[in-house]
């Protein structure tokens, strides 16, 4: 048997309709053939053909030291705990002897997405996965002799995207193991340089050693927005729901490939039983009515999913403010350094294959320092190279991480950081005699989005590594690095 499994687009949002197409060929040679004239039925035995889709949950033992809802059972698979997060069952698409060699048969499935469920990824410490799988079974028709069966599967995984539920935030952390830098403030994109807030220095001179004596703490004059870290909103979710209703029906492909239902007399395949898990405990007949009204929804939603394909081009809030440009103004205590302009595309929101822009203006720097290179004597250390890190990273939350795997929390905070980071991009620009400079990088096509759930959190971040000193010869020696991280927001595509 040859099998296909195709769906009708990549991704998914919860809740949303998943349509699917199943293709089988009989396959069977002369051998076959002669075993169906004989046999006087044409079949040369009996097919059953079942599709299954549901995701899992997936987490390492090694950084996760207790489960998410543990309440729903896990099973051991090779070094990790898997758990359902949601099933169809077994849909039996085909079960027969009508099948000839040498045919093609073709089903549609349709089953809808439960609302809360976590989005596709696969990291160090979880992996949240997702899929279609359709099994095969050919028992041939053989007389006076058992017939051994014959498998084939097919499977072909799919993505859930995490639903954007704010606006992008405009903050940025700060790095403090080798220095307290500090933006001085942001600008939305409409701003001007007025609405940039006064920078006061705040905390005192660094280790000596460092450029120019060693740089100064500058922090924005009024705490908001521009000064939180952004953080996507928890996405909660289910575990263990079963039953989920699904429709099909068998189909026939046309010379031009469109499918075209079969004529009367073929009844389509019986719904499967329930929609979503079993009502929670204590809920009554409110409960009962909702959940009826849910199943009479998705029944819709699988006959016609028109409603859902049109919303699915609106943009979101989050969506939207991604696309703004963002402009922050970098000082060293109260010299100015640089001016870094976050450019992401404008026609659609930072995405996973989408490219971010980095413009740096050290114009300022330079005419503060003096003698027309910077960093000159009784002026501010000097920008001598600026590398930008587009980085991603797993935290898996203090209340479920494995205290062993676990780091003290940066800057001597409560709790631990069970922290994987990986980095997907890097450029440096040497600026000791730029006026300005920039940066181009891109987020990967196959990255995963923003998201948090309560087991785990994964965010993008962009890294500054500025080394400061002294660019004018006979200046002061040695150099001192400051980080400075600006949080990102990567959204599902538009229209998955």
């Amino acid at each position: 048997m040859d099998l296909s499994v195709a769906l009708n687009k990549r991704g998914y949002l919860p809740g949303e309709v998943v349509k699917i197409l199943v293709k089988a060929t009989r396959t069977g040679g002369a051998a076959a053939a002669a075993l169906g004239a004989d046999g006087g039925g044409g079949d040369g035995g009996s097919a059953q053909l079942t599709l299954e889709c549901g995701g899992a949950e997936k987490v390492d033992p090694g950084w996760v030291q207790s489960l998410y809802q543990p309440q729903v059972p896990a099973q051991k698979d090779t070094k990790r705990l898997v758990r359902a997060v949601f099933a169809t069952g077994q849909l039996p698409l085909y079960d027969g002897d009508d099948w000839p060699p040498g045919t093609t048969r073709a089903f549609t499935v349709s089953f809808r997405l439960p609302g809360r469920i976590p989005p596709s990824f696969r990291g160090s410490a979880v992996h949240f996965v997702y899929s279609a799988t359709a099994r095969a079974t050919v028992t041939p028709a053989a007389a006076g002799k058992p017939a051994t069966p014959v498998a084939t599967q097919a499977f072909a995984p799919f993505v859930v995207w995490p639903k954007p539920e704010r606006p992008a935030g405009a903050g940025a952390s700060l790095d403090g193991r080798r220095s307290s830098l500090h933006h001085a403030g942001s600008l939305d994109g409409g701003g001007g340089a007025g609405s940039l807030p006064r920078a006061s220095s705040a905390g005192s001179p660094q280790a000596a050693g460092g450029a120019g004596g060693a740089a100064f703490a500058a922090a924005a004059g009024a705490e908001g927005p521009a000064e939180q870290a952004f953080e996507p909103d928890v996405l909660e979710y289910r575990l263990g729901v079963g039953d989920v209703k699904a429709v099909w029906e068998e189909v026939a492909i046309a010379g031009d490939g469109s499918l075209q239902r079969l004529p009367s007399g073929s009844p389509p395949g019986a719904a499967a039983s329930g929609s979503g898990g079993p009502p929670d405990g204590g809920e009554g007949a409110a409960a009962a009515a909702a959940t009826a009204a849910e199943a009479a929804e998705a029944e819709d939603g699988l006959r016609n999913g028109a409603a859902a394909a049109a919303a699915a081009g609106r943009l979101t809030a989050a969506q939207r403010a991604s696309m703004l440009p963002r402009t922050f103004h970098l000082r060293a205590g109260d010299h100015p350094l640089a001016r870094v302009t976050l450019q992401p595309p404008m026609d659609t929101p930072l995405q996973p294959g989408a490219t971010l822009g980095v413009f740096l203006d050290l114009s300022a720097a330079h005419a503060g320092g003096g003698g027309g290179g910077g960093g000159g004597e009784g002026g501010g250390p000097a920008c001598l190279q600026v590398s930008a890190l587009l980085q991603s990273e797993e935290e898996v939350h203090p209340p479920f991480a494995r205290r062993g795997a676990a780091k003290p929390a940066p800057g001597g905070g409560p709790g631990g950081v069970c922290a994987m980071r990986v980095l997907h991009s890097e450029q440096s620009q040497v600026t000791a005699h730029l006026l300005t400079g920039q940066f181009t990088l891109s987020v990967p096509p196959n990255a995963h989005p923003s998201f948090r759930t309560p087991l785990v959190t994964h965010r993008w971040t962009l890294r500054f590594e500025l080394t400061l000193g002294s660019a004018v010869r006979g200046g002061p020696k040695g150099v001192e690095q400051l980080v400075w991280t600006v949080p990102l927001l990567v959204c599902p595509p538009v229209g998955a």
